[in-house]
């Protein structure tokens, strides 16, 4: 047989499925929860669960296609590595911003034509690469006109690269359009996503093969073509909107028309694009993700940070109020952690904290601290952290720093927890669900135990 291999990795679920190439029709498919601290779990229990349910042989399958929401998720929750963020020959305005930790302006650049507008001082560099380097994980060069001319950019990059080895991004090498403020936050995104995209990759390339699947991989871009895995190592950036671009070309299969509108509620966010005559309809002015206006190609979606995992909190009016942050289902955590709703009624609170990937290579001696004290306490309230962390000053700082890059997850309500209640999610705890309702849901029903139903007040 001609087979092919589908993998999609959300917020919440890794979905995996198995079609005929040649009859185009799907054989089998199977999900798993998407495993944050470490994706391999999550894409093999996926993969696994679509080969149990029918006889495959493995060397039948001959494509591998991979979606995700990684790259999405991650910026829309303010997650990935942190950046630095050097310019040449330009100051930003006062309206721009950067989701860069450090940012530094040098003398330099280089007009429209690419002839020298100033020369770019080796010193103020070298002072400059000094002071960024330490602090981040990547650093990103963008130089005035370096579409015309990347001599400076590629300058500075060789500077950093030989003296601190960390990885270093162009700008001109996302995008040759003009436009300093998208192309420069392209590739601070770009940066911000390397260790997101290329830990889901990597894990992706393991699992394939420990189950001796030999095939060639590609992943969806966020405009619905194709990459290879070479290129979205280095360019985890095109994988922006990667999820929805395959699900609305699934879409399409599915409703047999040709232009449609097609509506994709995950976990995390939710997405609306079209198909127009049988293409996706695109954004040439470039993906808008969040308050980002970025130069990747990428369909025309409206995407908010609103999903089945999005938080659930009251604002100081006592008003339900929903995302945008992605936590831990209540439901979620306590099947993981057996005490959580003992810890929960102990400290009446739902809000803890736990890890969520492996601890960077790179980590400060207050990250390795804070990360430290989570892991060996998780489920850890705020309260265990302020109390038992005595060599960190700024604890909650750095535990919510370490919760933005991803390291860290928060355990909290959301809607996922409402469908527990319900009993329509039946892989959770459906108690703890009901415990952290009653308890964070003030004006809510709690003498009957559960959430409201849906023709009450119940959004």
């Amino acid at each position: 047989m001609n087979l092919g291999l589908g993998i999609d990795t959300g917020g919440t679920f890794t979905d995996a499925a198995i079609l005929d190439l040649d009859t185009k029709k799907v054989l089998v498919k199977a999900k798993s929860p998407t495993t944050y601290h470490d994706l391999a779990v999550g894409i093999t229990g996926a993969i696994d669960n679509a080969l149990a349910q029918q006889a495959v042989d493995v060397k039948d399958i001959k494509m591998v296609g991979l979606s995700t929401t990684l790259a999405t998720n991650s910026i829309l929750e303010g997650r990935g590595g942190d950046v630095g963020l050097i310019g040449i020959g330009w100051k930003p305005d006062k309206d721009w911003e950067f989701p860069a930790k450090i940012a530094r302006y040098i003398k330099g650049g280089y007009d429209s034509m690419g002839a020298l507008a100033e020369q770019m001082d080796q010193a103020e560099a070298e002072r400059v690469i000094d002071e960024i380097c330490p602090q981040v994980d990547a650093v990103v060069v963008s130089g005035k006109f370096s579409v015309a001319n990347p001599v400076q950019e590629s300058t500075v990059c060789g500077m950093i690269s030989r003296k601190y080895g960390i990885p270093v991004i162009m700008a001109s090498h996302m995008t040759a359009e003009l436009g300093i403020y998208e192309r420069t936050v392209t590739a601070v995104l770009n940066a911000r996503l390397l260790p997101v995209i290329q830990d889901f990759l990597k894990a992706v390339e393991n699992v394939l093969t420990e189950r001796h699947i030999d095939a060639s991989v590609y992943v969806f871009k966020g405009d619905g073509g194709l990459m290879s895995l070479d290129v979205a190592k280095n360019m985890p950036v095109e994988t922006i909107l990667s999820g929805p671009a395959a699900s609305l070309m699934g879409g399409m299969a599915l409703a047999g028309v040709d232009s449609c509108v097609v509506v994709d509620v995950g976990g995390t966010s939710t997405d609306i694009a079209y198909i127009d005559e049988g293409f996706p309809r695109l954004n040439h002015e470039g993906a808008m993700v969040g308050n980002w206006r970025t130069r990747v190609q990428a369909i025309d979606i409206w995407t908010a940070a609103l999903g089945g995992d999005s938080v659930l909190r009251n604002d100081d009016k006592g008003e339900l109020t929903l995302g945008p942050d992605r936590v831990l289902p209540v439901s979620v955590a306590s099947k993981r952690y057996p005490n959580l709703k003992e810890r929960m009624t102990a400290l009446n609170t739902v809000t803890f904290y736990v890890t969520s990937r492996p601890p960077a290579a790179n980590f400060s001696a207050k990250d390795r601290s804070v990360y430290e004290f989570v892991k060996k306490n998780a489920p850890c309230s705020m309260h265990d952290a302020l109390k038992g962390i005595d060599d960190v000053v700024f604890v909650r700082e750095q535990l919510m720093s370490l919760k933005a890059r991803g390291f860290i997850l928060e355990v909290g309500l959301s809607p996922t927890d409402a469908m527990a209640v319900r009993g329509e999610f039946n892989d959770a705890d459906q108690e703890a669900a009901m415990l952290a309702s009653r308890s964070s849901a003030p004006g809510y029903p709690r003498s009957r135990g559960r959430w409201p139903t849906r023709s009450s007040s119940w959004p």
